[in-house]
């Protein structure tokens, strides 16, 4: 299994003060970059850990192939009800409405069967 960290490069250089020499990427390039190199090495599963905002991890799954799941944080949105994104075969459960503004420890169990995933699970 391979991970992949990704940020918002906009929010990062405005709010972290980067040195002059730091170079930002474009997120969704990046991604699929490092996502070619770990499937060409071998790797069968590939989860992004983001931290780039909900609307950004949908839009993002759409435009990359060969992720199997992504971890994403970043909008402290009021997630309350499971989606499910047909088109980018993503399914989400999302926290209890009264947990949602305190800190908690997700866990997370992802079954995959003949390389697809078959079942997913958090709490």
């Amino acid at each position: 299994m391979g991970v992949i960290g990704i940020d918002i490069s906009s929010k990062t250089q405005a709010s972290s003060s980067p040195s002059p020499d730091t170079e930002f990427l474009d997120e969704v390039e990046t991604s699929q970059r490092y996502i070619n190199i770990l499937q060409e090495k071998g790797v069968d599963k590939i989860v992004l850990l983001t931290h780039y905002m909900y609307s950004n991890d949908i839009a993002m799954a759409k435009q990359l192939s060969g992720v199997d799941v992504i971890v994403g944080g970043d909008s402290h949105s009021l997630l309350a009800d499971s989606e499910l994104h047909r088109e980018i075969g993503l399914v989400l459960r999302k926290g209890n409405t009264q947990q949602s503004f305190k800190m908690q420890m997700v866990t997370m169990f992802v079954l995959f069967k003949l390389g697809k995933m078959r079942c997913y699970w958090a709490s």
